[in-house]
């Protein structure tokens, strides 16, 4: 004789497998203090192979519309965490060497990148963003994503910045005189670990 499922069991059988079915994969943004002067850091905490394979992460230097690219650091299904450091040195203090320093970390599961850019002489400051302290973001495969950008202000202020609508439209980018982003570009494809990636100067 034949048994029938007890109602409740199957219900929960259908939520299970519909959390199997929409599964999907996220970033998490974690604010860090970095504790030194010009110095800020950030990570995320990531949640891939679901959908998307892997992903690239590197860092751009738009200088008046023209782009200056670090070497891409790889996440795979398998990277934990993205941090990521920036120091600006020369802007406001008159004592380093003008210059940012821009690292991407993923431990030892795909490696980092380390890389100055040069930024103009006439720097007054910057601001920082990304996101809300704890956010959770979902990402599919084929997407971009801005983590994060600094804006330098050149002398007019330095304007508002906004990761969505940068991501959104990369037109916006050549409108600044001298801004920074982290992007991202999130695959289908299954990507391996890689060994740890050299340090890169622009």
């Amino acid at each position: 004789m034949r048994r029938k499922l007890a109602f409740p069991a199957l219900l929960m059988l259908l939520i299970v497998l519909a959390g199997c079915a929409d599964a999907g994969d996220t970033i998490r943004f974690r604010k860090v203090d970095s504790g030194l002067p010009n110095s800020r850091s950030a990570s995320y905490e990531l949640n891939l192979g679901n959908r998307v394979g892997g992903a690239s992460a590197a860092a751009e230097l738009w200088l008046d519309g023209e782009c200056i690219s670090s070497t891409p650091v790889t996440l795979c299904a398998d990277t934990p965490v993205l941090s990521m450091t920036f120091r600006v040195g020369g802007v406001g203090s008159g004592q380093d060497a003008r210059g940012l320093d821009v690292q991407l970390e993923t431990g030892e599961v795909s490696g980092s990148v380390l890389t100055h850019f040069e930024l103009p002489e006439k720097v007054l400051g910057y601001s920082f963003t990304a996101y809300e302290d704890g956010e959770t973001l979902e990402v599919r495969p084929d997407e971009e994503r801005i983590l994060a950008a600094m804006a330098f202000d050149t002398g007019s202020g330095v304007r508002t910045v906004d990761c969505e609508t940068l991501a959104e439209d990369g037109t916006r980018l050549a409108d600044y005189s001298c801004i920074l982003v982290i992007r991202a570009d999130f695959q289908s494809e299954r990507i391996e670990p890689q060994a740890e990636a050299p340090a890169a100067g622009a």
